[in-house]
């Protein structure tokens, strides 16, 4: 009898258990705000999954963007890859990585000039002729990276 009382509590504990840990839900778009420090201009912007929104000299493109639960504590997370042609004529991803809405500090996008962070996730109607395809994609992976540390200094390079 102590082993089928057991068996059966291991049981109910496991299936217990599953349900206490929710999976996120995936969404198709980010509701973010970008703001340019010289002028001090906010912005809202929605950017769909899969797709790239230009935001001064930065091209934004959502990979992923996901949400808790209702019943749990509120959070979103987008990843991201982050585009800057000010540089020149040349562009250098400066970010990417995952934006967590709580905590917009802990992955922020460094730039002298604009700053973005999430929101939140959410879903709407989304153009699918303006997604990017898989080859779209695949070329922005190849974009070299580069980490922006200051404000420009003589013929416009920045500090690497």
């Amino acid at each position: 009898m102590n082993k089928i009382s057991f068996s059966l509590s291991l049981i109910l504990s496991l299936g217990f258990a599953q349900n206490i840990v929710a999976a996120e839900i995936e969404t198709n778009s980010a509701k973010m705000q970008a703001m340019d420090k010289i002028t001090g201009r906010v912005n809202e912007i929605i950017v769909p999954v899969k797709s790239k929104v230009s935001y001064g000299d930065f091209s934004l493109v959502l990979r992923s963007c996901k949400k808790r639960p209702a019943e749990e504590t509120p959070e979103n997370f987008a990843f991201v890859d982050v585009v800057d042609k000010s540089f020149g004529e040349d562009e250098y991803n400066i970010f990417r990585g995952w934006l967590v809405s709580s905590t917009p500090g802990i992955n922020a996008i460094e730039h002298p000039i604009y700053d973005i962070w999430l929101l939140e996730c959410i879903d709407t109607e989304v153009n699918g002729a303006n997604l990017l395809s898989e080859d779209e994609l695949s070329k922005r992976d190849s974009i070299p990276s580069k980490t922006v540390h200051a404000f420009p200094h003589s013929n416009d390079e920045f500090c690497e």
